[in-house]
């Protein structure tokens, strides 16, 4: 059987407790010795935990040098710190690089210049072939019959001049120097000393006989046959060139 558990009254030792345990001897104390410690103040510091002191930081001096890098040396600790990489210097670009719009600058002065190369080249040639077929001064001359004493044996002769701007025709009748007349035309602008001038003939009245037609360039100048002689028009006189 098992033995019943007794109620036992808190602070009471047991019945089968022996008799030192249950008389205990009562503690003495040195009061010279002993001394009550003062009550603890009130204090509102917290306590934290120490900080553990950071391990020494590594700096690494990195240097430039020019063609390969040096060789890395041996470390003595265990731990191996990779150099950081050199930075190599910007390389500035090479060639000719223009503006878009460069190109079409160029292309603009290229036509430019062509053009201008061209007139100037159009301007000489037109000048060289005058100056093999008029001379300087600029020079014209034809025979024709006008009625001026003078036939299919003995036509007339004309020489049209531009001299110095001046305009002018000369008329030999019937190849007679001695009865030699002289027509002046209009003076031209400074600057067209150059320019040849031609005769032709034509009936520009309608009366039946030649009358002589002065060319400068571009423009006409007529000349009526009246009376054995060439002159102008009349104010209000009709010709049809």
């Amino acid at each position: 059987m098992q033995k019943s558990k007794m109620w036992q009254q808190p602070g009471v030792p047991p019945a089968n407790c022996p008799t030192w345990a249950r008389n205990p001897a009562p503690l003495q104390y040195d009061e010279e010795e002993y001394e009550e410690p003062p009550p603890r103040r009130p204090t509102s510091t917290r306590r934290y935990q120490p900080i553990e002191p950071a391990p020494p930081r590594t700096f690494v001096r990195v240097t430039r040098h020019e063609g390969p890098p040096p060789p890395l040396r041996a470390r003595a600790s265990r731990t191996q710190v990779p150099d950081p990489p050199v930075q190599q210097p910007m390389q500035q670009p090479t060639g000719f690089h223009p503006h878009p719009l460069f190109w079409v600058g160029l292309a603009l002065f290229v036509l430019f210049g062509s053009w201008v190369l061209l007139s100037l080249v159009v301007t000489w040639w037109q000048v060289y072939q005058d100056d093999q077929h008029y001379g300087r001064p600029r020079t014209a001359q034809v025979d024709m019959i006008v009625g001026h004493n003078d036939s299919a044996a003995t036509p007339s002769h004309f020489i049209a001049l531009n001299l110095h701007n001046h305009t002018q025709v000369l008329e030999f009748p019937g190849g007679d120097a001695s009865k030699a007349k002289v027509y002046l035309g209009p003076t031209l602008a400074p600057g067209h000393e150059l320019d040849p001038v031609t005769v032709s003939f034509k009936d520009v009245n309608g009366d039946g006989k030649l009358d002589l037609v002065l060319t400068v360039d571009d423009l006409r100048f007529v000349f009526i046959n009246d009376n054995g002689a060439f002159r102008p028009p009349h104010e209000g006189e009709k010709v049809n060139v």
